[in-house]
């Protein structure tokens, strides 16, 4: 072949898988994709936040890679989604970049992600359909495009629970997956530490990490995010002249992020936990300074009554490290387990320095050797 037709060869193919990747994904696996994504934020958000050695990440890891071999693949990069769901996918894969690096998650990307969970929202909430000839997501959910006009809206409570349930835990793995997961949870049990494990109990889906997930000690409670601390912080601030105001203006948002967050909610659960979420800010309101302090975390665990009721079926069912496994084994994983694995061995190795005993003071009230306890409370070395 002469080099010029060679080339022209070359250009023509190259054309032609451009064609193929610009091609439109296939509805369910467009549907599929976004599940995963929620999922694949949450387990690169828990790999790194529960401070894992290098030898806890080397054998997590090695777990991940055998689970992967009988799971799903994760969703590849080809191919573009319809109009109102393309710049959310594009958000998605730009945001687990971010995270699989370590790296803060910028206010533009948060404000992003809230456009495009709202508009992934809409087209779920309109797609719920049941056809049970059909497999997979498109079991409960028709491709939006094809429905007739004036078709009727469905929501969550018209599916069976247990059905509804099982689908979205098997979803990313598939059938073989999902068993395989099970089967290596007493492996990660083994892994990791007792401490590990229980903060897991309550961990659900977070898809910004809260600042709270960076201390080991609170990964468990992703739920509890620093926004919804500060939301509650700052209605106490509130004149109550502007409170009624401000107060819907807060619940209509609480409104919104529902819809957006369980698209399949009916309107009555969404008006009941509004109505709850009104009475909670109230109560935060009308609390002294120091039960607030005190009660803070459970008032922010509250303002989210879907969590709360997910977490609380979750705990009845699942051992601590099933749950754990659903979230570390994730199909795609073993990248981030890499990416954290090459941050580990890059981190300086910090030596354990003696602590100088003639350095140390007192505190204000004890370095004359008189201690704020009187008597034998606080007995001077000499004694």
């Amino acid at each position: 072949m002469k080099p010029f037709a060679w080339c022209a060869a070359v250009v023509v193919l190259a054309c032609g898988i451009a064609k193929a990747e610009d091609r439109e994904v296939p509805w369910d696996a467009q549907l599929a994709e976004f599940g995963y994504h929620i999922l694949c934020t949450s387990s690169i958000n828990l790999i790194n936040g529960l401070q894992l050695t290098v030898d806890q990440a080397t054998r997590l890891k090695a777990l991940a890679a055998d689970v992967e071999k009988v799971s799903l693949k994760a969703p590849p990069n080809t191919g573009t989604f319809n109009a109102r769901w393309q710049p959310a996918r594009e958000t998605f894969r730009d945001l687990e970049e971010i995270l699989i690096k370590g790296e803060e998650v910028p206010s533009e990307m948060e404000a992003r992600l809230r456009s495009g969970r709202a508009a992934e929202a809409a087209v779920i909430k309109a797609s719920l359909a049941h056809d049970p000839s059909k497999q997979g997501c498109a079991k409960c959910h028709a491709d939006v495009s094809a429905l007739k006009p004036g078709a009727q809206t469905l929501d969550g409570s018209e599916f069976n629970e247990k059905e509804k349930g099982a689908a979205h835990v098997t979803g990313p793995y598939g059938k073989s997956g999902i068993v395989k997961v099970f089967l290596v949870a007493n492996e990660i049990e083994k892994i990791l530490t007792p401490a590990q494990l229980s903060l897991l109990g309550d961990f659900t889906c977070c898809i910004t990490p809260p600042k709270n997930l960076k201390d080991p000690a609170r990964v468990g409670q992703a739920a509890v995010s620093e926004n919804r601390l500060d939301l509650l912080r700052n209605i106490r601030k509130i004149p109550e002249s502007t409170w009624p105001i401000s107060r819907k203006v807060i619940l209509k948002r609480t409104e919104d992020g529902l819809a957006a967050a369980h698209p399949g909610i009916s309107e009555s659960e969404k008006q009941a936990d509004v109505e709850k979420a009104g009475k909670l800010l109230d109560k935060a309101r009308s609390l002294s300074d120091v039960d607030f302090e005190l009660q803070k975390e459970e008032l922010a665990k509250d303002f989210s009554p879907r969590a709360a009721k997910a977490q609380a079926a979750a705990g009845s069912t699942v051992k601590p490290s099933q749950h754990a496994a659903w979230f570390l084994m994730l199909p795609g994983s073993t990248r981030v387990y890499d990416a954290l694995l090459e941050r580990l061995q890059r981190a300086p190795a910090v030596a354990a320095g003696q602590v100088n005993l003639k350095t140390i003071k007192g505190a204000e009230n004890c370095q004359d050797g008189n201690c704020a306890l009187k008597g034998a409370g606080n007995l001077k070395p000499a004694k």
